[in-house]
């Protein structure tokens, strides 16, 4: 994989960054108390995800090694915000706009894992294959945390607008 190619790559992942900020900050913009905390949490992980993404540009413009810039990824920690409860999924279910931002979401970040599991596949280089892959696991994060709100807000609306199927 040629270093313009790997740079090209990188450009698209950093589209895909701002991408997901301006839908968080939207969101945000549209909403209150822990949701409002949510998505703008969400905006400054996306944020680190782009300047990330940005510094990898730069060092590998500036000809630095990947195996180096690998070894210095940060590790992917999955948890589950705290801010996330019963009331959290509540307010999302109640709101079209901010459920339609989690639904948007979690194809944003589905598709982020999949640029990042094709290129990890299509390197000629281990180490940037390494470093592919973890791009890829720290989107899935977020796809996992996304989805998980998705499904349970999408029953609660269900719930709440009492349907069931014929």
């Amino acid at each position: 994989m040629s270093k313009e190619s790997v740079l090209k790559g990188l450009k698209k992942g950093m589209k895909g960054e701002l991408d997901s900020i301006s839908l968080y900050k939207q969101a945000a913009e549209k909403s209150s108390g822990d949701v409002k905390d949510f998505f703008e949490e969400r905006v400054e992980e996306e944020k680190m995800h782009y300047n990330y993404l940005l510094d990898f540009y730069k060092s590998i413009d500036a000809g630095k090694s990947i195996k180096k810039i690998s070894d210095e990824f940060p590790t992917v920690e999955e948890e589950t915000s705290p801010i996330i409860s019963e009331k959290f999924i509540d307010r999302i279910s109640d709101k079209q706009h901010l459920f339609s931002a989690i639904s948007t979401a979690v194809l944003l970040e589905l598709e982020s894992i999949k640029l990042y599991d094709k290129w990890a596949d299509q390197a000629d280089d281990a180490d940037l294959s390494n470093f592919y892959k973890k791009l890829a696991d720290w989107e899935r994060e977020h796809y996992n945390e996304v989805t998980k709100i998705e499904k349970e807000a999408e029953e609660e609306f269900w719930v709440k607008n009492r349907f069931s199927p014929f």
